[in-house]
């Protein structure tokens, strides 16, 4: 149901600027819906101004406002969320590295160089405190070698310009993104996005939510054995052969993490 959301659609294709639902459809429009019926009708919406925050593919981040009969929402409700949306974006990616930061350190003790995320911690000026073996190796792979237990000149300058953004390396198809929390480093690897469909990344989506093939139909309104064939096409793009693995290979995280 959610592909034929007019906002929704549209946000979860990577437009984040203001949207209202006026953009897309009157109000008669609207009311003639079969979204209307199964959805709006139900919880007494006719009015939605919404904005994406970026975010991960598999966890789309929105902010909406709704109100029921009335009046819409102004240009200038618009013009105040996008003016908040920079603000938004960083208090989502503090939050994500915070949350990477807690289980990097959390598993420390049950991982070796291979995995796909390092936490290095800081010293004084551009010395390296300390330095799990994965970040060791992605400091090795993505940056000119150092000497003396020191940190890369690119990534030095970037943590003295103060730089809200995460940093990002690439290799290959590999990209590293680097982000801070105090004087902490977390070091996070992937592979390029794979090509999936709005369909298979729905699909995933909710993979990665704990669903069954079965609760997956029933929410997206199709078949179980279209939902199968769709799972046997994103393995296949993947690389791998369970869900599991799936959730793992394309969000970056552990297997662990991803039961």
């Amino acid at each position: 149901m959610a592909d034929e959301h007019p906002v929704c659609t549209r946000l979860h294709s990577g437009k984040h600027r203001a949207l209202k639902l006026s953009d897309f459809v009157s109000l008669r429009e609207l009311r003639s819906s079969r979204i209307y019926d199964l959805w709006f009708s139900r919880i007494g919406v006719e009015r939605m101004l919404a904005v994406g925050i970026p975010s991960a593919m598999w966890h789309k981040r929105h902010l909406v406002f709704e109100r029921g009969k009335g009046g819409d929402f102004t240009e200038r409700d618009r013009a105040l969320l996008n003016q908040l949306l920079p603000h938004l974006e960083h208090l989502w990616q503090a939050a994500r590295t915070r949350r990477l930061l807690r289980a990097s350190l959390a598993e420390l003790d049950d991982i070796d160089e291979h995995y796909a995320r390092g936490v290095v911690v800081r010293g004084t000026a551009d010395d390296i405190e300390f330095a799990s073996p994965p970040a060791v190796r992605l400091l090795r792979e993505f940056f000119p070698p150092t000497t003396g237990g020191r940190l890369p000149r690119e990534l030095v300058d970037w943590l003295d310009a103060g730089s809200a953004n995460s940093l990002t390396r690439r290799r290959g198809d590999r990209l590293l993104t680097v982000a801070q929390v105090s004087d902490t480093l977390v070091l996070e690897e992937q592979k390029e996005d794979a090509k999936l469909t709005a369909r298979e990344s729905d699909i995933l989506f909710w993979v990665a939510r704990g669903k069954t093939n079965a609760e997956i139909a029933q929410l997206l309104w199709l078949a179980p054995s279209t939902v199968r064939k769709h799972l046997e096409n994103v393995y296949a793009k993947l690389g791998v052969s369970t869900r599991t693995a799936a959730v793992a290979r394309l969000f970056g995280i552990s297997d662990a993490e991803a039961s």
